[in-house]
């Protein structure tokens, strides 16, 4: 039996079901933990989470938590989700690049230099890409175009219930003085004009609730300035770090995007 030619038209034009793609996660934190729960739930499209490096806890949907990193590594993934701070990405960086993309918000472990030429030979070398995601930093796109001006003047204004003094410094030093808060400003600064031109200040605040980030780009190009004011909620899985994330998933599963 021939099947009517109208038919053959719509089951042409009809959809393929989305290929679903495997996730490794590093890290099962506030941010890591936030990421699975939402991939499990349909919230980040095609994706799942085949497997997650952490220190404990159990498995989410069908995906086994790993201490041990050899068997991590040896569970077959697209992309590895870096959301363990930048220890983890400078110390299993390299390794997952020989196996697949790697995503971080991990921005602090590319200030060192030769931590940065290292990943850029592992990902040469096997054909994968190591993507910085910008996490609560929005506008990087916009920082990338105005620094084909070589005279860009970035700054990063960063205000946070830190223990720690206020200071103003390049993004090189801040990340030498705080480790763990200024992520976000290299991510800024990699797009931009480089650790050593960019400028941050920190703004120490006691109040939790008071956290923002402004970001100012000034070059011939034109003037960019941005500021978010993230709000996180643990108890009901908003962090906009997380969010950002499970947005840059969504697109990747898109036909048409913006950014």
């Amino acid at each position: 039996m021939t099947m009517p030619s109208a038919m053959i038209d719509q089951a042409a034009r009809s959809p393929s079901p989305p290929v679903r793609r495997r996730i490794g996660l590093l890290g099962h934190g506030r941010i890591g933990g936030a990421v699975a729960r939402a991939v499990a739930s349909g919230r980040a499209g095609a994706w799942e989470v085949a497997a997650i490096l952490s220190r404990g806890g159990s498995g989410i949907a069908g995906a086994p938590h790993h201490a041990d990193p050899e068997r991590f590594f040896a569970v077959p993934v697209d992309l590895y989700l870096e959301c363990a701070g930048p220890q983890a990405l400078a110390r299993y960086g390299a390794i997952a690049l020989e196996r697949a993309d790697v995503w971080s918000v991990s921005g602090v472990a590319l200030i060192d230099d030769a931590l940065r030429a290292r990943l850029q030979i592992a990902g040469e070398r096997f054909g994968h890409r190591l993507r910085l995601v910008a996490g609560a930093a929005g506008g990087l796109d916009a920082v990338q175009a105005l620094a084909l001006d070589p005279e860009l003047e970035l700054q990063v204004g960063i205000v946070a219930p830190e223990r720690c003094p206020s200071f103003a410094a390049s993004v090189r030093e801040a990340a030498r003085r705080l480790p763990n808060g200024v992520n976000l400003a290299v991510a800024a600064a990699l797009a931009g004009p480089g650790p050593d031109r960019t400028r941050v200040e920190i703004i120490a605040d006691p109040d939790p609730m008071n956290h923002a980030i402004h970001v100012q780009a000034r070059s011939a190009l034109g003037r960019f300035d941005s500021q978010l004011r993230p709000l996180t909620d643990t108890t009901r899985d908003r962090h906009v770090v997380a969010a950002s994330l499970l947005a840059a998933l969504r697109q990747a599963d898109q036909v048409i995007w913006v950014g």
